[in-house]
């Protein structure tokens, strides 16, 4: 079956998102990551570039702490064999590219400005951009 059209660039927009933004990775967003059992291949990645993961116990899996030992710059240096978590996780403005609600310059720009903001602007902007989670003004 043929891909639908626009699949391919879509695709690409939502990878260049990504890369302009990073912050599922770098700490921002998330404190750690988990790890099933079955993911012994980015396991095994991460602890050759250093990070520190903590067994869960009982064969339940890992915890890796954020930002990501994986992270360079904002981009994953184990991306294809990275954990099922960070393969399946996608952020409100993700979501809001693939669904054409913004453009790929608009997303980019909420991220460059995410990026700029401190303390309680920053966790109210993350909130609505990233998180999904919407504040009433006051």
């Amino acid at each position: 079956m043929p891909p639908r059209p626009g699949y391919r660039a879509r695709v690409s927009d939502e990878h260049e998102l990504c890369l302009a933004c990073g912050m599922c990775c770098d700490g921002t967003l998330f404190d750690v990551v988990r790890l099933v059992p079955a993911e012994v291949v980015a396991r095994d990645a991460l602890v050759r570039l250093g990070a520190r993961l903590r067994e869960l116990g009982q064969g339940q899996g890992w915890m890796a702490p954020q930002p990501c030992r994986a992270l360079a710059g904002r981009t994953c240096r184990i991306y294809e064999d990275r954990p099922g978590r960070c393969h399946a996780y996608r952020c409100h403005l993700l979501e809001a590219l693939a669904a054409d609600e913004v453009d790929l310059a608009e997303a980019q720009s909420i991220a460059a400005v995410a990026h700029t903001l401190t303390g309680h602007a920053r966790e109210r902007y993350l909130d609505r951009h990233f998180r999904g989670r919407h504040h009433k003004e006051s």
